[in-house]
């Protein structure tokens, strides 16, 4: 996907907004391309757009006036569907019937937040690696077994993209920027927003632990075993925790345990899943277990640190 030759050109993205979709989504990632186009030759022109035409209501009640039908939009080099509470309510057939097309004729198709259920449910996933709002992870797993929810931040394939939404909306903007402009604007970018910099600078200086982590972080729920993670990165397990203890002060095995522990804090504070599910979901097969490694991290237990949700 990375390194489309458009240099010099416009890019057209049409964004195309579900009902109770989230503004901030949609704001983050019109204005992040828009930034893109001051980083670089490469311009992003962004169209709003819906199934039929018609203005769409967000999810803070607002209702957002449309550019376009997405049937009227010419040759888009990407349609993106953002959509992000009730997603199952507001499946479009209209829309997926669109986005079929476009598809075949080489469109990068995407969706962020909630927007892969609609993709998932037209079966433009079917066989791929996706995400989506962790809220979401369990059911779409369950609902579309073809698909391989994930829970990264930023899921791509040559021709899709999808992305979890929120301040995740952020990473899913940069990895469509390199799609069409290349990874050095979308660098340029990261910068420009003052995101990300010590992480892209981190990325270039430890590509070993940088590959390591991702693997990491794309394996919560079911770990991988320290030595095959050490494997990928093709280092010994010695090496690799050499490496952790440097860079972090602790071993791979322990970092590894934050990474799930952390996921399990937000899981359980912005969701209503059940907490013996969270902990299935971080890997943790004992109850007993995930409460003391929670309560050692976090001074609380599970049960004490579910006083926040997402709310409705």
């Amino acid at each position: 996907m990375e390194g489309t030759d458009t240099s010099g050109k416009t890019v057209r993205v049409a964004i195309v907004l579900l009902p109770e979709h989230s503004m901030m989504v949609h704001t983050l990632l019109a204005e992040l391309l828009r930034i893109a186009g001051l980083a670089g030759a490469v311009q992003f022109e962004t169209i709003v757009c819906s199934s039929d035409g018609r203005p769409v209501s967000s999810s803070n009640g607002r209702v957002v006036e449309i550019d376009a039908a997405l049937a009227d939009v010419s040759r888009p080099n990407a349609a993106i569907v953002c959509a992000s509470y009730n997603p199952y309510d507001h499946v479009d057939r209209a829309l997926i019937a669109l986005l079929r097309p476009l598809e075949r004729r080489g469109t990068l198709i995407g969706g962020v937040d909630t927007g892969a259920i609609t993709l998932a449910e037209g079966g433009l996933l079917e066989g791929r690696r996706a995400t989506l709002h962790w809220d979401e992870l369990d059911l779409a797993r369950e609902k579309y077994p073809g698909v391989r929810f994930t829970g990264a931040l930023v899921e791509r394939s040559p021709r899709h993209l999808t992305g979890c939404g929120s301040l995740g909306t952020i990473e899913f903007a940069l990895e469509l920027v390199a799609a069409f402009a290349g990874r050095e604007i979308a660098d340029r970018v990261m910068d420009l927003t003052i995101h990300g910099r010590h992480e892209t600078k981190f990325e270039h200086a430890n590509p070993a632990l940088s590959k390591a982590i991702k693997a990491m972080s794309e394996d919560i729920g079911a770990p991988l075993a320290i030595e095959a993670i050490a494997q990928l990165v093709n280092l010994s397990t010695r090496q690799l925790t050499r490496k952790f203890d440097i860079e972090f002060g602790i071993g791979p095995g322990r970092y590894y345990l934050n990474l799930r522990l952390d996921r399990a804090h937000e899981l359980i504070t912005k969701t209503r899943f059940p907490l013996s599910e969270i902990a299935l979901s971080t890997g943790f097969n004992s109850a007993s277990w995930f409460s003391r490694a929670f309560k050692a991290k976090f001074s609380k237990s599970p049960t004490e640190a579910r006083k926040r949700r997402r709310l409705p």
